[in-house]
């Protein structure tokens, strides 16, 4: 029989050993770097224990600081706090009496702004309000005709 030889368009059947062992080689030398890496990245905990350093603010951080301040009865203050701002905008009252700044109740002004809107505008009085989008200019209430 003839003997069958392999040509240049034939696999090798096996890896050569010089490429198994560059191979070999080359993990152990990464697993040395990586050692040596952790060595002297670490280091310092050859030189003993480390002791962190507080903060600059730490030795008067509890001293400033006031404790929190929490809700006893967060409903009943919640309706103290809706019982106060209504009677504020139920009321007359001065904001400034220096300055001749007074306010007065909520449904007065709408009122007056309503009735009377050229007469408020006359009286030099400068309002903080904003203006009122155009689709809603024409709007009226529900149920009314525009």
């Amino acid at each position: 029989m003839a003997e069958h030889r392999l040509g240049w368009g034939y696999e090798r059947r096996d890896v050569p050993w010089w490429v198994a062992a560059a191979s070999a080689a080359g993990v152990l030398v990464l697993i040395g770097l990586v050692l040596w890496g952790l060595a002297a990245l670490f280091g310092h905990l050859r030189e003993g224990p480390w002791t962190p350093q507080p903060a600059p603010f730490a030795a008067t951080a509890d001293a400033d600081w006031p404790d929190p301040q929490l809700q006893a009865a967060p409903a009943a203050e919640l309706a103290r706090l809706r019982q106060a701002s209504a009677r504020r905008l139920d009321s007359f009252g001065w904001v400034e009496r220096e300055a001749g700044l007074a306010h007065i109740p909520i449904e007065l002004a709408m009122l007056l702004l309503v009735q009377a809107p050229a007469a408020v505008a006359d009286s030099g009085i400068a309002l903080d309000v904003p203006a009122a989008p155009a689709s809603a200019a024409g709007a009226g209430r529900a149920g009314e005709a525009p």
